[in-house]
């Protein structure tokens, strides 16, 4: 993945990928930048860890999201309250969607 800070089309990162990969570049402005995302993760991982409620943690830069899993509806709840409001709109929790791991 290539990042800038606007939506304007670069020829040359056109004309230097592959033919075949040509049809599949786009050039879009992402809603935050990559420095705004990493302080989003940092503040919603410290968040997350101080209810010390177990989960998976996944991130995606672009477009900006963060999904935990939860165990219960009830874990669920508690993050959700603590996400700072900023980044609620990019962090989704999913109860239901964490298991322990198994051991082996």
């Amino acid at each position: 993945m290539l990042a800038f800070t606007d939506d304007r089309v670069r020829p040359q990162v056109v004309e230097a990928a592959a033919s075949e990969l040509r049809p599949y570049l786009a050039f879009d402005l992402s809603p935050m930048s990559q420095l705004e995302f990493e302080r989003a993760r940092k503040e919603v991982f410290a968040a997350v860890a101080a209810t010390r409620v177990q989960g998976l943690i996944t991130v995606s830069p672009y477009p900006p999201e963060i999904r935990i899993g939860v165990r219960t509806q009830a874990d669920a709840d508690l993050v959700r309250s603590v996400i700072p409001v900023r980044y609620r709109a990019i962090t989704h929790v999913v109860a239901g969607s964490y298991v322990e791991p198994i051991p082996e």
